[in-house]
């Protein structure tokens, strides 16, 4: 269980690496909407690795000691 957060908490970093990426070449250009589609769905797949990461952390100190 600790070795999936430590994962997803990549995964989501990633994420937010290219989130950062995109929002950084948006500032430069016009907003279109592939830009706006692309943000929105990284922003999501973000929140939801960061999410899912934190309940398997808090999963694994729950029940450290239930087995």
């Amino acid at each position: 269980m600790p070795a999936m957060g430590v994962f997803s908490i990549a995964v989501c970093s990633l994420c937010g690496y290219m989130l950062y990426l995109l929002a950084t070449e948006w500032g430069r250009d016009h907003l279109d909407s592939v830009t706006v589609f692309l943000i929105v769905l990284i922003w999501t797949k973000c929140c939801m690795y960061f999410v899912f990461g934190m309940w398997c952390f808090v999963t694994a100190c729950i029940k450290w000691h239930a087995t």
